[in-house]
């Protein structure tokens, strides 16, 4: 856990500095996740009453305490996740902003990094490789699903902003397409006066008659539809380069936040992004044009003829051939304000994969799957919480299947699987049913929790640390004894958590399985070994329990 902040600042001609302390009182060089503290103020005593302090807008409490053998003056900062905290202390004669930056305690060192390092490069190519051979992603080839490194990508988005000795990029085409862009007369509808009408319609003519108010006392209309045309530039051609910015940009963004630790790459990035803004804001009329709707598979002449549309495809085809798969999620932007839920992204992602490659590895095919979109250039991976299924298989030799689903509910009047108790809502519910058995459930949650999770902060060994939290367990409990088959029999063969912190076994079908960034590898591998187990062995065993001690999980 860092504090990104110069300590010092002006105030009323005194130095300002910043102390933190615990509510114990005992000093803390830092500010930590989820604990709260007091923030000391190195000012007089009297001018305490005229200071005030927010975080993120939020007023903060100022007052006088007796910290470290003396009186202070303290602002109270309350319990905080990961994130950034822009802190503003004002006077009557003066306004200081600090911006500080509390980082994440439970994993461990290097872990968000590396968590952000898989979300963004590794994990969306290895999942879309894993459905794509179970079955998948009809129309992908797997030589195209390929996890570039940053340097390669980089070379390939500037040439599709700066261009090649052949062809512009984005950057020189845009203003050559703004000049004079491409666009098609579209007709619409207009009513006027009846002498004023050039070119009616004859079917708004017959419903413009057939209106009373309409009609004069003569049963003449006094006002008729009269067809004009405008010119509209929401064509295929504008919409194929809209998309090529696009995908650009979405490339771009994704580059930098890897930038983060590369910083030879922040540069070029950002020249490359300032190019194609740049080049959009000369080319205003792209903001009228819709998005394709599908790969660009057409050619026309405007295409053919004219250089720069030509450029853009050439372009668009060349990204599309080095297929980009990506995370659809928008709190990858800000990652820091986002760790809770971007680590369940991870694990969830992981679960996703292991569960495929078992699969396979067990004769199972893909049947349906719910977690790509096809985009021109781009694969996006979606994890869908709406309790719809995400991945469906089956075995061609004995007629099993296996569901998984995100977020699925289990009410107390459900029909089929129900709750007997409360409604319960698993994050993640995998579900084998069989021809001639009954169905059973194996649910997992990813919890970014630490009961003791300040032995786990700056350890940089390989030893997790840290237990679940009892609220945690206690759900899996209620998972495993409250959710119920049609014939009210229980269904619920496995119930864990994925959390940062060791590795717990809590009797038979409950346990805490370790899930630490840094470590994806032993991670895919323990899941993976799992399900195949659970796929294979028999139902009401003891096997999760033997699978968990013998494999240390």
């Amino acid at each position: 856990m860092a504090l990104s902040v110069s300590t010092e600042m002006t105030e009323h001609g005194h130095q300002l500095s910043l102390t933190w302390f615990k509510t114990s009182g005992a000093p803390l060089p830092e500010p930590r996740e989820w604990e709260a503290a007091y923030l000391t103020l190195d000012l007089p005593l009297g001018a305490w009453e005229d200071i005030t302090v927010t975080r993120n807008g939020a007023a903060l409490p100022v007052t006088l305490r007796h910290l470290g053998g003396q009186i202070r003056v303290t602002v109270e900062w309350p319990m905080s996740g990961p994130g950034l905290y822009l802190l503003t202390i004002r006077s009557a004669t003066a306004t200081t902003s600090l911006t500080l930056t509390v980082e994440s305690r439970k994993l461990p060192l290097g872990g968000h990094d590396a968590m952000l390092e898989d979300l963004h490069v590794h994990l969306p190519a290895d999942v879309a490789l894993s459905v794509k051979r179970a079955g998948g992603l009809a129309g992908v080839s797997v030589s195209t699903i390929k996890r570039a490194t940053p340097e390669q990508e980089l070379a390939r988005l500037r040439r599709a902003v700066n261009g090649t000795a052949t062809r512009p990029g984005l950057a020189a085409l845009l203003p050559l397409v703004a000049h004079r862009p491409h666009e098609v007369l579209q007709a619409y509808a207009v009513s006027v006066r009846s002498e004023l009408v050039k070119r009616p319609r004859p079917a708004a003519l017959v419903q413009a008659l057939a209106r009373a108010p309409n009609l004069s006392g003569r049963g003449r209309a006094t006002h008729l539809p009269d067809e004009r045309v405008r010119p509209n530039v929401d064509v295929y051609e504008n919409r194929l380069i809209r998309t090529c910015v696009q995908v650009v940009g979405q490339r771009l963004r994704v580059l930098r936040h890897l930038a983060v630790r590369n910083p030879a790459l922040l540069a070029p990035v950002e020249a490359l992004t300032s190019d194609v803004n740049a080049g959009f804001r000369q080319a205003p009329f792209l903001r009228e044009v819709r998005d394709l709707s599908g790969p660009p598979t057409r050619l026309t002449m405007v295409l053919l003829k004219r250089p720069e549309y030509r450029a853009a495809l050439e372009t668009l085809l060349e990204l599309q051939r080095s297929l980009h798969v990506t995370l659809d999620d928008p709190r990858l932007l800000e990652p820091l304000q986002n760790t809770p839920a971007l680590y369940q992204m991870w694990c969830t992602l992981h679960v996703i994969r292991a569960l495929t490659d078992a699969c396979t590895a067990a004769g199972f095919i893909l049947t349906e799957e719910r977690l790509s979109v096809s985009y021109p250039g781009t694969l996006l991976l979606r994890v869908l919480p709406d309790g719809q299924p995400l991945l469906k298989f089956e075995h061609a030799g004995d007629g099993r299947r296996v569901v998984l689903t995100s977020e699925k509910t289990f009410a107390a009047t459900g029909k089929e699987w129900h709750s007997i108790s409360f409604q319960q809502r698993p994050d993640l519910v995998i579900e084998l049913s069989q021809p001639g058995a009954a169905s059973e459930l194996w649910v997992l949650d990813p919890k970014y929790k630490l009961e003791s999770e300040g032995s786990l902060a700056g350890s940089d060994d390989d030893t997790p640390r840290g237990q679940p939290k009892k609220a945690d367990i206690d759900k899996m409990h209620a998972y495993r004894d409250a959710i119920r088959g049609p014939e009210d029999q229980r269904a619920v063969r496995l119930a864990g958590i994925l959390y940062p912190g060791s590795d717990q076994v809590y009797g038979p079908g409950i346990c805490a399985i370790s899930a630490r960034p840094p470590y994806s590898g032993s991670l895919h591998e323990r899941l993976q070994a799992l399900f195949v187990q659970l796929l294979g062995a028999p139902r009401l065993s003891s096997c999760h329990q033997s699978a968990f001690d013998s494999r240390g999980v």
